[in-house]
Protein backbone atom coordinates (compact mmCIF):
# COMPACT_ATOMS: atom_id res chain seq x y z
CA UNK A 1 0.00 0.00 0.00
CA UNK A 2 1.04 3.71 -0.48
CA UNK A 3 1.21 4.09 3.19
CA UNK A 4 4.50 1.64 3.34
CA UNK A 5 5.66 4.07 0.03
CA UNK A 6 6.05 7.14 2.07
CA UNK A 7 7.37 5.18 5.59
CA UNK A 8 10.32 3.74 3.05
CA UNK A 9 10.64 7.00 1.44
CA UNK A 10 11.37 8.07 5.26
CA UNK A 11 13.89 5.23 5.66
CA UNK A 12 16.07 6.25 2.79
CA UNK A 13 16.00 9.75 3.94
CA UNK A 14 17.29 8.78 7.47
CA UNK A 15 20.05 5.81 5.77
CA UNK A 16 21.26 8.39 3.48
CA UNK A 17 21.43 10.80 6.73
CA UNK A 18 23.20 8.35 8.53
CA UNK A 19 25.45 7.30 5.44
CA UNK A 20 26.68 10.82 4.48
CA UNK A 21 29.22 11.24 7.03
CA UNK A 22 31.55 8.87 5.97
CA UNK A 23 30.84 8.99 2.31
CA UNK A 24 31.00 13.07 2.42
CA UNK A 25 34.40 12.60 4.28
CA UNK A 26 36.32 13.81 1.35
CA UNK A 27 36.07 16.80 -1.29
CA UNK A 28 36.36 14.52 -3.96
CA UNK A 29 35.35 10.83 -4.79
CA UNK A 30 38.96 8.40 -4.66
CA UNK A 31 39.61 7.06 -7.82
CA UNK A 32 36.96 4.20 -8.86
CA UNK A 33 33.98 5.74 -7.59
CA UNK A 34 31.92 7.53 -9.81
CA UNK A 35 30.06 10.43 -7.67
CA UNK A 36 31.07 13.38 -5.64
CA UNK A 37 29.12 14.04 -1.98
CA UNK A 38 29.24 17.36 -0.17
CA UNK A 39 27.01 19.02 2.16
CA UNK A 40 26.28 22.11 -0.24
CA UNK A 41 24.22 19.43 -2.52
CA UNK A 42 23.19 16.89 -0.07
CA UNK A 43 20.80 19.07 2.42
CA UNK A 44 18.97 20.72 0.10
CA UNK A 45 18.12 17.59 -1.60
CA UNK A 46 17.19 15.30 1.38
CA UNK A 47 15.73 18.90 2.77
CA UNK A 48 13.27 18.86 -0.05
CA UNK A 49 12.40 15.78 0.12
CA UNK A 50 11.24 15.89 4.31
CA UNK A 51 10.08 18.63 3.59
CA UNK A 52 7.47 17.32 0.93
CA UNK A 53 6.66 14.19 2.78
CA UNK A 54 6.11 16.23 5.54
CA UNK A 55 3.89 18.83 3.87
CA UNK A 56 1.78 16.11 2.70
CA UNK A 57 1.16 14.51 5.98
CA UNK A 58 0.34 17.85 7.31
CA UNK A 59 -2.28 18.50 5.02
CA UNK A 60 -2.90 15.27 4.31
CA UNK A 61 -6.91 15.07 4.55
CA UNK A 62 -7.60 19.06 3.09
CA UNK A 63 -6.55 19.24 0.13
CA UNK A 64 -8.02 17.81 -3.48
CA UNK A 65 -11.52 16.94 -4.31
CA UNK A 66 -14.39 15.43 -3.03
CA UNK A 67 -14.57 11.56 -1.67
CA UNK A 68 -16.97 8.75 -3.96
CA UNK A 69 -19.36 7.46 -5.07
CA UNK A 70 -18.18 9.18 -8.03
CA UNK A 71 -18.40 9.24 -11.55
CA UNK A 72 -16.99 7.70 -13.83
CA UNK A 73 -17.90 9.75 -16.93
CA UNK A 74 -15.54 12.59 -16.86
CA UNK A 75 -12.47 10.24 -16.98
CA UNK A 76 -10.35 10.20 -20.20
CA UNK A 77 -10.75 6.91 -22.68
CA UNK A 78 -8.09 4.67 -21.05
CA UNK A 79 -8.88 5.07 -17.74
CA UNK A 80 -12.71 4.55 -18.10
CA UNK A 81 -11.24 1.01 -18.84
CA UNK A 82 -10.01 0.15 -15.24
CA UNK A 83 -13.04 1.59 -13.79
CA UNK A 84 -14.19 -0.56 -10.76
CA UNK A 85 -11.46 -3.12 -11.08
CA UNK A 86 -9.88 -4.67 -8.31
CA UNK A 87 -7.72 -7.90 -7.66
CA UNK A 88 -6.03 -7.88 -3.98
CA UNK A 89 -3.56 -10.56 -4.99
CA UNK A 90 -1.94 -8.62 -7.96
CA UNK A 91 -2.05 -5.88 -5.43
CA UNK A 92 0.52 -7.84 -2.87
CA UNK A 93 2.34 -9.42 -6.18
CA UNK A 94 3.02 -5.27 -6.66
CA UNK A 95 4.33 -5.13 -3.22
CA UNK A 96 6.40 -7.98 -3.28
CA UNK A 97 8.12 -6.98 -6.66
CA UNK A 98 8.69 -3.68 -5.93
CA UNK A 99 10.11 -4.03 -2.85
CA UNK A 100 12.41 -6.69 -4.43
CA UNK A 101 13.13 -3.96 -7.41
CA UNK A 102 14.18 -1.53 -4.78
CA UNK A 103 16.88 -3.61 -2.86
CA UNK A 104 18.36 -5.68 -6.40
CA UNK A 105 20.07 -2.26 -7.24
CA UNK A 106 21.69 -2.02 -4.12
CA UNK A 107 22.54 -5.19 -3.63
CA UNK A 108 23.78 -5.65 -7.48
CA UNK A 109 25.78 -2.53 -7.46
CA UNK A 110 27.64 -3.80 -3.81
CA UNK A 111 28.72 -7.04 -5.75
CA UNK A 112 29.91 -4.87 -8.81
CA UNK A 113 32.02 -2.53 -7.13
CA UNK A 114 33.15 -5.35 -4.82
CA UNK A 115 34.66 -7.36 -8.08
CA UNK A 116 37.12 -4.61 -8.12
CA UNK A 117 38.68 -5.72 -4.71
CA UNK A 118 37.23 -3.30 -2.57
CA UNK A 119 33.89 -2.31 -1.72
CA UNK A 120 35.14 1.64 -1.85
CA UNK A 121 32.64 3.91 -3.35
CA UNK A 122 29.43 1.57 -2.70
CA UNK A 123 28.56 3.91 0.13
CA UNK A 124 28.63 7.49 -2.58
CA UNK A 125 26.41 5.28 -5.03
CA UNK A 126 24.09 3.98 -2.27
CA UNK A 127 23.50 7.65 -0.84
CA UNK A 128 22.73 8.67 -4.58
CA UNK A 129 20.12 5.66 -4.94
CA UNK A 130 18.83 6.54 -1.73
CA UNK A 131 18.64 10.34 -2.43
CA UNK A 132 16.52 9.73 -5.45
CA UNK A 133 13.95 7.38 -3.09
CA UNK A 134 13.61 9.67 -1.26
CA UNK A 135 13.04 12.78 -3.14
CA UNK A 136 10.62 10.30 -5.39
CA UNK A 137 8.95 9.65 -2.23
CA UNK A 138 8.92 13.44 -0.99
CA UNK A 139 7.20 14.57 -4.42
CA UNK A 140 4.69 11.92 -4.66
CA UNK A 141 3.26 12.43 -1.71
CA UNK A 142 2.67 16.10 -2.16
CA UNK A 143 0.67 15.47 -5.22
CA UNK A 144 -1.05 12.56 -3.85
CA UNK A 145 -2.71 15.13 -1.58
CA UNK A 146 -3.07 17.78 -3.95
CA UNK A 147 -4.85 16.10 -6.35
CA UNK A 148 -7.26 13.72 -4.28
CA UNK A 149 -7.69 11.22 -7.11
CA UNK A 150 -9.98 8.25 -6.32
CA UNK A 151 -8.26 4.90 -6.98
CA UNK A 152 -10.23 2.59 -9.53
CA UNK A 153 -11.67 0.19 -6.84
CA UNK A 154 -13.91 2.62 -5.50
CA UNK A 155 -15.87 3.49 -8.60
CA UNK A 156 -19.07 1.84 -8.55
CA UNK A 157 -19.22 1.15 -4.69
CA UNK A 158 -22.64 2.02 -3.03
CA UNK A 159 -22.99 4.69 -0.85
CA UNK A 160 -21.70 3.54 2.40
CA UNK A 161 -19.09 1.06 1.56
CA UNK A 162 -16.78 1.28 4.30
CA UNK A 163 -13.84 1.61 1.19
CA UNK A 164 -15.33 4.73 0.62
CA UNK A 165 -14.48 6.31 3.75
CA UNK A 166 -10.63 5.14 3.33
CA UNK A 167 -7.72 7.85 2.92
CA UNK A 168 -5.91 6.17 1.30
CA UNK A 169 -8.15 5.31 -1.56
CA UNK A 170 -7.89 9.04 -3.09
CA UNK A 171 -4.37 8.91 -3.30
CA UNK A 172 -4.84 7.36 -6.82
CA UNK A 173 -2.18 9.86 -8.71
CA UNK A 174 0.40 9.49 -9.29
CA UNK A 175 1.57 5.56 -8.42
CA UNK A 176 4.22 5.55 -5.82
CA UNK A 177 5.52 1.62 -6.66
CA UNK A 178 5.80 2.96 -10.52
CA UNK A 179 7.90 6.07 -9.73
CA UNK A 180 10.20 4.76 -7.04
CA UNK A 181 11.00 1.52 -8.64
CA UNK A 182 11.56 3.92 -11.69
CA UNK A 183 13.75 6.32 -9.74
CA UNK A 184 15.95 3.83 -7.93
CA UNK A 185 16.27 1.46 -11.23
CA UNK A 186 17.27 4.13 -13.68
CA UNK A 187 19.62 5.71 -10.77
CA UNK A 188 21.65 2.54 -10.63
CA UNK A 189 21.71 2.16 -14.33
CA UNK A 190 23.22 5.40 -14.65
CA UNK A 191 25.71 4.56 -11.93
CA UNK A 192 26.57 1.53 -13.60
CA UNK A 193 27.13 3.00 -17.09
CA UNK A 194 29.08 5.80 -14.91
CA UNK A 195 31.19 2.84 -13.32
CA UNK A 196 31.23 0.87 -16.90
CA UNK A 197 31.64 3.76 -19.71
CA UNK A 198 30.86 2.33 -23.06
CA UNK A 199 30.01 -1.06 -21.80
CA UNK A 200 27.12 -2.88 -24.16
CA UNK A 201 25.86 -4.08 -20.69
CA UNK A 202 24.64 -0.79 -19.80
CA UNK A 203 21.80 -1.07 -22.20
CA UNK A 204 20.44 -4.31 -20.59
CA UNK A 205 21.08 -2.52 -17.38
CA UNK A 206 18.49 0.51 -18.36
CA UNK A 207 16.26 -2.17 -20.41
CA UNK A 208 15.95 -4.05 -17.47
CA UNK A 209 15.41 -1.24 -15.01
CA UNK A 210 12.34 -0.27 -17.09
CA UNK A 211 10.64 -3.72 -17.81
CA UNK A 212 10.41 -4.25 -13.75
CA UNK A 213 9.41 -1.08 -13.15
CA UNK A 214 6.51 -1.70 -16.09
CA UNK A 215 5.92 -4.66 -14.59
CA UNK A 216 5.46 -3.06 -11.46
CA UNK A 217 2.98 -0.17 -12.96
CA UNK A 218 0.99 -2.75 -14.70
CA UNK A 219 0.01 -4.91 -11.71
CA UNK A 220 -0.85 -1.74 -9.88
CA UNK A 221 -3.42 -1.16 -13.00
CA UNK A 222 -4.32 -4.96 -12.66
CA UNK A 223 -4.98 -4.77 -9.14
CA UNK A 224 -7.56 -1.19 -9.42
CA UNK A 225 -5.18 0.60 -7.02
CA UNK A 226 -4.59 3.14 -9.89
CA UNK A 227 -5.59 3.82 -13.20
CA UNK A 228 -3.33 3.86 -16.30
CA UNK A 229 -2.34 7.44 -16.52
CA UNK A 230 -1.13 7.45 -13.05
CA UNK A 231 1.75 4.85 -13.45
CA UNK A 232 2.39 6.58 -17.15
CA UNK A 233 3.18 9.71 -15.08
CA UNK A 234 4.94 7.77 -12.67
CA UNK A 235 7.46 6.05 -15.11
CA UNK A 236 7.97 9.80 -16.12
CA UNK A 237 8.82 10.78 -12.64
CA UNK A 238 10.69 8.10 -11.26
CA UNK A 239 12.83 8.04 -14.56
CA UNK A 240 13.29 12.36 -14.71
CA UNK A 241 14.50 11.71 -10.84
CA UNK A 242 16.50 8.72 -11.36
CA UNK A 243 18.53 10.52 -14.23
CA UNK A 244 18.38 13.73 -12.18
CA UNK A 245 19.93 12.81 -8.65
CA UNK A 246 23.36 11.35 -9.93
CA UNK A 247 23.70 13.66 -12.72
CA UNK A 248 23.93 16.16 -9.98
CA UNK A 249 26.17 13.78 -8.13
CA UNK A 250 28.90 13.35 -10.93
CA UNK A 251 32.17 15.00 -10.27
CA UNK A 252 32.13 16.99 -13.78
CA UNK A 253 28.20 17.35 -14.14
CA UNK A 254 28.15 19.48 -16.72
CA UNK A 255 31.15 18.24 -19.11
CA UNK A 256 28.76 17.73 -21.88
CA UNK A 257 26.95 21.07 -21.58
CA UNK A 258 27.22 23.76 -24.06
CA UNK A 259 26.68 27.44 -24.46
CA UNK A 260 26.12 29.18 -27.53
CA UNK A 261 24.47 32.56 -28.63
CA UNK A 262 21.29 32.56 -29.84
CA UNK A 263 19.13 35.63 -31.35
CA UNK A 264 17.63 35.75 -27.77
CA UNK A 265 20.33 35.82 -25.92
CA UNK A 266 22.42 32.53 -24.59
CA UNK A 267 21.08 28.83 -25.09
CA UNK A 268 22.31 26.22 -22.89
CA UNK A 269 22.01 22.68 -23.05
CA UNK A 270 23.38 19.66 -20.87
CA UNK A 271 23.21 16.07 -22.12
CA UNK A 272 23.10 12.89 -20.53
CA UNK A 273 25.18 10.11 -21.79
CA UNK A 274 23.49 6.94 -21.37
CA UNK A 275 26.90 4.95 -22.44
Amino acid sequence: MDGSRTRLAALALAASLAALPCAAAADAPPAGDVYELSWSREVPILAVSAAGGAAARLFWDGIGGEPCPCDASGLNGLDRGTVGRRDDRAATASDILAGLALAAPFAIDYLDVRSGGSADGFDRDAVVMLEALALSGGIDQVVKAATHRPRPLVYGLPPGDPDLAKTDNYRSFYSSHTATTFAVGVAYARTHALRHPGSDANWAVYGGAVLVGAAVGTLRVISGKHFPTDVLVGAVAGTAIGLLVPALHAPKPLEDGSISSAPSGLAFRITIPLR
